[in-house]
Protein backbone atom coordinates (compact mmCIF):
# COMPACT_ATOMS: atom_id res chain seq x y z
CA UNK A 1 0.00 0.00 0.00
CA UNK A 2 1.57 3.57 -1.38
CA UNK A 3 -0.57 5.38 1.56
CA UNK A 4 0.21 5.85 4.98
CA UNK A 5 -3.23 6.92 7.50
CA UNK A 6 -1.96 9.50 9.90
CA UNK A 7 -3.46 11.36 12.50
CA UNK A 8 -3.72 15.02 12.88
CA UNK A 9 -1.00 16.84 15.25
CA UNK A 10 0.24 20.11 17.06
CA UNK A 11 3.55 21.45 18.43
CA UNK A 12 4.57 24.73 19.72
CA UNK A 13 7.54 25.83 18.38
CA UNK A 14 10.10 28.02 20.00
CA UNK A 15 7.60 29.70 22.31
CA UNK A 16 8.78 32.64 24.36
CA UNK A 17 8.78 31.77 28.40
CA UNK A 18 5.61 32.07 30.39
CA UNK A 19 6.86 35.52 31.91
CA UNK A 20 8.27 36.99 28.90
CA UNK A 21 4.86 37.04 27.20
CA UNK A 22 3.27 38.29 30.80
CA UNK A 23 5.55 41.35 30.92
CA UNK A 24 5.54 42.08 27.28
CA UNK A 25 1.42 42.28 27.71
CA UNK A 26 1.48 44.08 30.75
CA UNK A 27 4.00 46.44 30.17
CA UNK A 28 2.07 47.17 26.49
CA UNK A 29 -1.03 47.63 28.87
CA UNK A 30 -0.02 49.75 31.31
CA UNK A 31 1.44 51.87 28.34
CA UNK A 32 -2.32 52.30 27.30
CA UNK A 33 -3.15 53.77 30.48
CA UNK A 34 -0.11 54.86 32.24
CA UNK A 35 -0.13 52.85 34.92
CA UNK A 36 3.62 51.86 35.12
CA UNK A 37 3.75 53.32 38.34
CA UNK A 38 1.23 52.00 40.33
CA UNK A 39 2.10 48.78 38.77
CA UNK A 40 2.93 45.51 41.67
CA UNK A 41 5.76 43.63 40.73
CA UNK A 42 4.68 40.28 40.68
CA UNK A 43 2.95 37.59 38.46
CA UNK A 44 0.00 37.51 40.12
CA UNK A 45 -0.85 41.24 40.09
CA UNK A 46 0.08 40.90 36.49
CA UNK A 47 -2.31 38.16 35.83
CA UNK A 48 -5.03 39.96 37.39
CA UNK A 49 -4.33 43.14 34.86
CA UNK A 50 -4.41 41.30 32.19
CA UNK A 51 -7.41 38.95 32.49
CA UNK A 52 -9.20 42.56 33.32
CA UNK A 53 -8.16 43.89 29.89
CA UNK A 54 -9.94 40.46 28.50
CA UNK A 55 -12.46 40.47 30.34
CA UNK A 56 -13.31 44.40 29.28
CA UNK A 57 -12.14 43.68 25.39
CA UNK A 58 -9.01 45.50 25.61
CA UNK A 59 -7.86 42.56 23.32
CA UNK A 60 -5.46 44.46 21.02
CA UNK A 61 -2.93 44.25 23.67
CA UNK A 62 -2.38 40.69 23.06
CA UNK A 63 -1.11 41.25 19.71
CA UNK A 64 2.12 41.98 20.61
CA UNK A 65 2.99 38.25 21.58
CA UNK A 66 2.62 35.70 18.93
CA UNK A 67 3.08 31.57 19.24
CA UNK A 68 3.87 29.77 16.28
CA UNK A 69 2.81 25.69 16.05
CA UNK A 70 4.21 22.87 13.41
CA UNK A 71 0.58 21.48 12.47
CA UNK A 72 -0.22 18.25 10.33
CA UNK A 73 -3.53 18.20 8.57
CA UNK A 74 -5.32 17.39 5.42
CA UNK A 75 -5.62 20.30 2.76
CA UNK A 76 -9.33 20.36 3.28
CA UNK A 77 -8.42 21.78 6.59
CA UNK A 78 -5.76 24.13 5.41
CA UNK A 79 -8.06 26.13 3.10
CA UNK A 80 -9.96 26.82 5.58
CA UNK A 81 -8.08 27.39 8.30
CA UNK A 82 -5.82 30.04 6.31
CA UNK A 83 -8.56 31.85 5.78
CA UNK A 84 -7.81 33.76 8.86
CA UNK A 85 -5.16 36.55 7.81
CA UNK A 86 -4.97 39.01 10.05
CA UNK A 87 -1.57 38.88 12.51
CA UNK A 88 -1.22 34.99 10.83
CA UNK A 89 1.60 33.52 8.74
CA UNK A 90 1.56 29.99 6.68
CA UNK A 91 3.95 28.53 5.64
CA UNK A 92 2.96 24.95 4.29
CA UNK A 93 4.75 21.88 2.61
CA UNK A 94 3.95 22.57 -0.93
CA UNK A 95 2.55 20.07 -3.70
CA UNK A 96 4.18 21.89 -6.45
CA UNK A 97 7.20 21.53 -5.44
CA UNK A 98 6.89 18.22 -3.83
CA UNK A 99 7.12 14.85 -5.40
CA UNK A 100 5.06 12.36 -3.82
CA UNK A 101 5.83 9.38 -6.26
CA UNK A 102 9.08 8.17 -4.88
CA UNK A 103 7.81 7.81 -1.25
CA UNK A 104 5.20 6.83 0.69
CA UNK A 105 2.14 9.25 1.04
CA UNK A 106 0.55 10.19 4.39
CA UNK A 107 -2.88 10.79 4.78
CA UNK A 108 -5.70 11.27 7.08
CA UNK A 109 -9.23 10.29 7.28
CA UNK A 110 -11.74 12.22 8.21
CA UNK A 111 -13.62 11.76 11.86
CA UNK A 112 -17.38 10.42 11.47
CA UNK A 113 -16.91 7.49 8.62
CA UNK A 114 -16.43 3.40 9.04
CA UNK A 115 -17.77 0.53 8.18
CA UNK A 116 -17.85 -0.08 4.23
CA UNK A 117 -18.03 3.56 4.03
CA UNK A 118 -14.13 3.96 5.09
CA UNK A 119 -13.49 1.35 3.51
CA UNK A 120 -14.44 2.67 0.05
CA UNK A 121 -13.22 6.11 1.07
CA UNK A 122 -9.54 4.62 1.65
CA UNK A 123 -9.76 2.64 -1.53
CA UNK A 124 -10.38 6.15 -3.61
CA UNK A 125 -7.66 7.62 -1.78
CA UNK A 126 -5.26 4.83 -2.42
CA UNK A 127 -6.78 5.03 -6.83
CA UNK A 128 -5.74 8.63 -6.67
CA UNK A 129 -2.25 8.20 -5.40
CA UNK A 130 -1.55 5.39 -7.50
CA UNK A 131 -2.50 7.37 -10.32
CA UNK A 132 -0.51 10.17 -9.23
CA UNK A 133 2.17 7.98 -9.02
CA UNK A 134 1.73 6.59 -12.64
CA UNK A 135 1.66 9.87 -14.31
CA UNK A 136 4.58 10.74 -12.91
CA UNK A 137 6.11 7.66 -13.84
CA UNK A 138 4.83 8.91 -17.47
CA UNK A 139 6.70 11.66 -17.43
CA UNK A 140 3.80 14.74 -15.99
CA UNK A 141 5.35 16.89 -14.08
CA UNK A 142 4.35 16.28 -10.47
CA UNK A 143 3.28 20.31 -9.91
CA UNK A 144 0.29 19.21 -12.94
CA UNK A 145 -0.48 15.40 -11.58
CA UNK A 146 -1.08 16.78 -8.36
CA UNK A 147 -4.95 18.06 -9.49
CA UNK A 148 -5.56 14.33 -8.92
CA UNK A 149 -4.15 14.12 -5.38
CA UNK A 150 -6.78 13.83 -2.42
CA UNK A 151 -7.91 16.45 -0.27
CA UNK A 152 -7.46 13.94 2.15
CA UNK A 153 -3.43 14.22 1.70
CA UNK A 154 -1.70 15.07 5.27
CA UNK A 155 0.41 18.21 5.01
CA UNK A 156 3.19 19.67 7.37
CA UNK A 157 2.22 23.37 7.94
CA UNK A 158 3.84 25.72 11.04
CA UNK A 159 1.75 28.72 11.42
CA UNK A 160 1.89 31.85 13.92
CA UNK A 161 -0.24 34.07 15.19
CA UNK A 162 -1.02 36.48 17.63
CA UNK A 163 -2.75 35.77 21.24
CA UNK A 164 -5.44 37.89 19.87
CA UNK A 165 -5.53 35.91 16.44
CA UNK A 166 -5.64 32.39 18.50
CA UNK A 167 -8.09 33.41 20.70
CA UNK A 168 -10.57 34.41 18.10
CA UNK A 169 -9.66 31.36 15.72
CA UNK A 170 -10.28 28.79 18.81
CA UNK A 171 -13.74 30.71 19.22
CA UNK A 172 -14.64 30.37 15.67
CA UNK A 173 -12.72 26.80 14.76
CA UNK A 174 -13.35 24.82 18.32
CA UNK A 175 -15.82 26.55 20.57
CA UNK A 176 -18.74 27.10 18.10
CA UNK A 177 -20.42 23.55 16.97
CA UNK A 178 -21.23 24.59 13.85
CA UNK A 179 -17.53 24.07 12.77
CA UNK A 180 -15.99 21.37 10.90
CA UNK A 181 -15.56 18.26 13.50
CA UNK A 182 -12.26 17.57 12.63
CA UNK A 183 -10.64 21.06 12.40
CA UNK A 184 -12.17 21.57 16.26
CA UNK A 185 -10.12 18.61 16.80
CA UNK A 186 -6.84 19.86 15.69
CA UNK A 187 -7.77 23.42 17.36
CA UNK A 188 -8.32 21.44 20.39
CA UNK A 189 -4.80 20.06 20.15
CA UNK A 190 -3.45 23.66 19.87
CA UNK A 191 -5.87 24.94 22.56
CA UNK A 192 -4.31 21.97 24.75
CA UNK A 193 -1.05 23.54 24.46
CA UNK A 194 -1.75 27.24 24.26
CA UNK A 195 -3.56 27.02 27.72
CA UNK A 196 -0.60 24.61 29.33
CA UNK A 197 2.02 27.27 28.02
CA UNK A 198 -0.04 30.28 28.80
CA UNK A 199 -3.17 29.27 30.33
CA UNK A 200 -3.88 32.91 31.43
CA UNK A 201 -5.01 34.53 27.70
CA UNK A 202 -7.55 31.34 27.11
CA UNK A 203 -9.14 31.28 30.49
CA UNK A 204 -12.75 32.18 29.21
CA UNK A 205 -11.80 29.77 26.71
CA UNK A 206 -13.25 25.87 26.77
CA UNK A 207 -12.70 22.47 25.15
CA UNK A 208 -16.13 21.54 24.52
CA UNK A 209 -16.58 17.95 25.80
CA UNK A 210 -18.06 16.93 22.45
CA UNK A 211 -14.12 17.37 21.10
Amino acid sequence: MSVHFVEYAADLIHPMTYMEAIDTINYAGRTCYQSHGSAVNDIEHKEKFISNLIANGHESVLEHVSYTMEVRIDRGLLAEWTRHRIGSAYSVESTRYVNYAGKEVECILPSGIDGDDRIRMMDAIEDAIQAYKEMVAAGVKPQIARAVLPQALAVNMVVTHNVRQWRHILKQRMENPHAHPDIRRVMALCFQKLSGRAGIFFTDITQPVDI
